[in-house]
């Protein structure tokens, strides 16, 4: 099977359904997949070309469910084109070779762009991305799949330049012993001997040659495991502390993500009392979002210090740290399950005034109860039937169930209308008032009347930082004209 067949294959599965009668939208036609470099058929050295086949035959558009890109098929997701190394078919698939990726990685690739279109399925289908997406998948497939051809051309090679190897040295040996024998300096048994441990000697470097991608295969999966028991919540439970307060203390935060020089955030100090609010505003790309999430653990800083109640994230025990406080992201998901079990974090068991509760310092009770379910309402994945706003609100009771003592809230009112903003104002005045410290990342005014403190972000430096009359006092100067430019880094006030 050479590379133009295959290209055919590939363009011959995203061809429109002759039965339908339907003339489909085509993308642009497939690239040239490195013509001039024949792929010889392997099928004696156990390489079946017949699995490129069904390789490339595995997505369809599905009339109810939109674009369907199946995971045997072993294709790519969009946007990976080159990285070879991919699964084979439904029957097990052939190994992946490729350096950068092997079939795990691939398959989670594959995966996650799958998840992306099924997500973001209307807007797909309204726009007609479908068949523009089956067509980016099945050339990133034919890609992987050339580059897997590839490295399985080398393994064979490999193999078979280590058994020729071993062979032409036992034939030397036996020959030189044979002339040593003739000569009466050795003996014909000796000569067998010496065949044999030569034999056996060579025998595993030819072995781990062949062996040599399932060495790599056991090592990537070692290497996962050893990744998982290591972030396990098992295995970091450490000594229970009293619940916190909800003093926040940030040092000297400093943020470059793995593998980039790029800062994200260059030396962030504050801290806030129990019951502070605090409003984090900054333009687009200010590093609001990845404060936020370094406030609550979800990422680590490159250096520097978060501690909640004096102590470190890092050293809190991993189940009472989420019990102890809220977040609201600011792409909002909610669970498949009722209202009631999203407020409730899907604990089993949680107490009804517990959820009760939650909602009432999130003023969201009034909203669920006027659903025709109430709090038994039936959530999809997709947030079905609840409306952009409700979903962010049920979110905002889930961020307050279990009474925490600290509150991180991303763009909390970017779905909210009018009611909804004014239930967020008296959400952050319930927390104040019970000693809740909280944190509004927004890009709106209309939370900077409700919150204590304010801070001003400017490509990842704390520009200005203090008591609310303070800061809008200098943001005004500033827009007038009076204040001078907005510097780089401020101290911390107040």
């Amino acid at each position: 099977m050479s590379l133009d067949d295959i290209k055919t294959k590939c363009a011959a599965s995203l061809a429109p359904d002759a039965d339908t009668g339907e003339t489909a939208r085509r993308a642009d036609p497939l690239p040239p997949l490195n013509p001039g470099q024949p792929v010889k058929d392997k099928a004696d050295a156990g390489f079946k070309t017949s699995r490129l086949a069904r390789g490339l035959g595995g997505d369809q558009i599905d009339s109810d469910n939109g674009p369907i890109m199946k995971v045997g098929g072993g294709g790519k997701p969009p946007g990976k084109a080159g990285d070879g190394g991919g699964g084979g078919g439904g029957g097990g698939g052939t190994p992946g070779f490729h350096k950068r990726a092997g079939p795990d990685q691939f398959v989670q690739q594959l995966n996650k762009g799958v998840c992306v279109v099924r997500r973001n399925l209307a807007f797909v289908m309204v726009l007609t991305f479908a068949t523009n997406m089956v067509a980016l998948w099945g050339r990133d497939t034919a890609s992987s799949l050339t580059s897997q051809v590839r490295a399985q051309d080398r393994n064979i090679i490999w193999a078979a330049v280590s058994r020729g190897a071993r062979l032409l040295t036992q034939i030397a040996m036996l020959g030189w012993g044979a002339y040593l024998a003739i000569q009466g300096e050795i003996t014909g048994g000796m000569v067998i001997a010496a065949s044999i441990i030569a034999g056996r000697a060579l025998a595993p470097i030819e072995g781990a040659i062949e062996g040599w991608n399932g060495f790599i295969l056991s090592r990537s999966a070692f290497d996962r495991i050893k990744a998982l028991m290591h972030n396990s919540v098992q295995r970091f439970e450490k000594l229970r502390l009293p619940n916190p307060e909800g003093r926040l203390n940030v040092e000297r935060l400093l943020y470059v993500p793995g593998g980039t020089k790029q800062v994200i955030l260059n030396g962030l100090t504050f801290s806030l009392n129990p019951g502070d609010s605090l409003a984090i505003i900054g333009n687009s790309g200010a590093g609001k979002t990845t404060l936020g999430k370094m406030l609550v653990g979800s990422i680590l800083p490159t250096s520097g210090n978060v501690r909640l109640d004096l102590m470190d994230l890092r050293n809190w025990d991993t189940r009472q740290l989420g019990e102890n406080i809220g977040y609201l992201p600011q792409d909002v998901q909610l669970f498949p399950g009722t209202i009631k079990a999203n407020i409730a974090r899907m604990r089993m068991g949680a107490r009804d005034e517990d959820i009760h509760r939650a909602a009432l310092l999130a003023d969201v009770h009034d909203m669920i109860a006027m659903l025709p379910h109430g709090y038994e309402t039936q959530v999809a994945a997709d947030g079905s039937p609840l409306s952009g706003g409700q979903k962010q609100r049920i979110a905002l009771a889930r961020a307050f169930f279990g009474n925490p003592r600290f509150l991180v809230l991303d763009e909390p009112n970017s779905n909210l209308d009018a009611a909804g903003d004014q239930a967020l104002a008296n959400a952050i005045r319930h927390a104040g008032e019970n000693g809740i410290t909280v944190v509004v990342i927004t890009q709106k005014p209309s939370l900077l009347s409700v919150v204590d403190k304010i801070m001003l972000l400017a490509d990842g430096n704390l520009a200005l930082f203090g008591h609310r009359a303070q800061v809008l006092e200098q943001l005004a100067l500033r827009k007038t004209g009076g204040g001078g430019n907005l510097p780089g880094r401020a101290q911390p006030q107040g």
